[in-house]
């Protein structure tokens, strides 16, 4: 087995998408049925421990309470919804397929054939992709409700079981997120069928468990590094404002505040979208390479090889 090299994983992941812009709009279109990793899941989990509000209130809403015309502009605003909802998740998922198709194309050949061949694999298959998703999320919510119960029935203020929980429940997540990753990998790559998929990814993650925490433990601190230059570089953003307070200041024309703080707003969502969308991208296409060195050579954990224990 050979020893990883993530920083190949990286930089072919990186040349893939920065080449194939058009990958940006899958990768926001991805980040719509979630991100690969465990990141968003920590991030639920960690809310879900901080806020008193009840689980059902914070995984499903509050019902709103309407009479009359009221019921009836409800049925048609949720048959919209509906309709918005079954689009989104339909080109959500089909992107993602698309992107780790063109991710094995670009591991296989050094380049992708067509990135529209790539959007048919993933419509082709979009419902083994759907259920993979749906398995994730639902595994996630009964170990978020889990952990959220366990940690309210032991008593906030018992730090060491709350964080020996939060452990256990971010480890649990880590499995199902990372087997979910390399089915995903064996649907699109081997055409498997779901649960001939899921078996695979298990016996993949198994045997490539040190590794796999490996390049979670590498995206996490890649998630930390982005939020902290994406808050640096926010502060750009308010030039717009900044600008126009200045010349509102001069000529009285208070109106160019509002003005500046929209164009801030603008460019703010705008450069959101555009780094979460690259970055998405760019996070699938290196779980995808890594899950093929992984599927057709077999690597081996740099822990293990630093400290002496991997077998060649």
């Amino acid at each position: 087995m050979r020893e990883p090299i993530y920083r190949q994983a990286l930089s072919h992941s990186w040349k893939l998408v920065w080449h194939n812009k058009i990958l940006w709009i899958f990768g926001l279109l991805a980040a719509l049925v979630g991100q690969f990793g465990i990141n968003n899941f920590v991030g639920k989990l960690a809310v879900a421990i901080s806020t008193n509000i009840s689980l059902s209130d914070y995984f499903l809403g509050t019902y709103w309470k309407v009479q009359g015309w009221g019921t009836l502009l409800l049925a048609w605003l949720a048959v919209i919804a509906a309709a918005v909802c079954i689009i989104t998740i339909l080109a959500a998922v089909a992107a993602q397929g698309a992107i780790i198709a063109a991710a094995l194309d670009w591991y296989k050949k050094k380049k992708t054939d067509s990135l529209k061949k790539a959007w048919h694999r993933g419509t082709k298959h979009f419902w083994k992709l759907f259920f993979l998703n749906v398995i994730k999320r639902a595994v996630f919510f009964l170990v978020i409700l889990a952990v959220v119960s366990l940690i309210r029935n032991t008593g906030a203020s018992n730090m060491t079981y709350s964080l020996i929980f939060f452990i256990l429940g971010t480890f649990i997540a880590l499995i199902v997120s990372t087997v979910t990753i390399y089915a995903a990998g064996y649907v699109v790559e081997d055409e498997s069928g779901l649960i001939e998929a899921i078996i695979k990814g298990w016996n993949l993650f198994a045997g490539h468990m040190l590794v796999s925490l490996e390049l979670s433990l590498i995206f996490f601190v890649f998630d930390v590094i982005l939020v902290a230059v994406t808050l640096a570089l926010s502060t750009l953003v308010l030039i717009p404002t900044f600008v126009l307070s200045l010349v509102a200041g001069f000529t009285g024309l208070t109106g160019l505040i509002t003005v500046g703080i929209f164009i801030s707003l603008i460019i703010f969502i705008l450069f959101i979208v555009l780094i979460g969308s690259v970055y998405n991208a760019f996070t699938i296409s290196a779980w995808t390479y890594m899950f093929m060195k992984m599927h057709r050579e077999g690597v081996r954990s740099r822990v293990l090889h630093f400290l002496g224990l991997s077998r060649d």
